[in-house]
């Protein structure tokens, strides 16, 4: 099950999102619960200082929650997706969907510290925004 929250003041269709996240989620076969969650630049900058050392910004944390049925969250920072999108040239919602998959992903087990590992997470994030012609 996923649950969608937007913390932030843009506007956002949650419920697509969250429709689309779970669509994914049972597509790959994956039960759990998950938070989405849409916050700002300042939150997500703490965020990644704290649970990464890194005093910077970010597009999306994934953060996996070992109880049972919980699958995690996955945090993104909208603002860093307007920003990605436009420097990529497509939608803000297309960029949002992606980076969303990217999170959800790493609570699967992905990772992207490897050319090979990242190559596979873009791989089936772009498969999935190509399936629902999400542009």
């Amino acid at each position: 099950m996923v649950l969608a929250y937007n913390l932030t003041r843009q506007k956002v269709d949650v419920a697509k999102w969250q429709k689309l996240s779970q669509l994914f989620l049972d597509e790959q076969g994956t039960k759990g619960e998950v938070n989405l969650i849409l916050v700002g630049d300042q939150r997500i900058r703490n965020l990644n200082k704290k649970y990464r050392r890194q005093d910077k910004v970010t597009d999306v944390l994934s953060f996996a929650d070992g109880e049972d049925n919980q699958l995690g969250e996955v945090i993104i920072d909208y603002s860093q997706i307007i920003r990605q999108a436009q420097r990529f040239g497509h939608s803000v919602w297309q960029e949002l969907i992606f980076i969303t998959i990217h999170g959800l992903l790493h609570l699967m087990g992905y990772e992207d510290d490897s050319r090979e590992g990242r190559a596979t997470m873009i791989k089936l994030g772009e498969q999935f925004l190509d399936s629902y012609n999400i542009c």
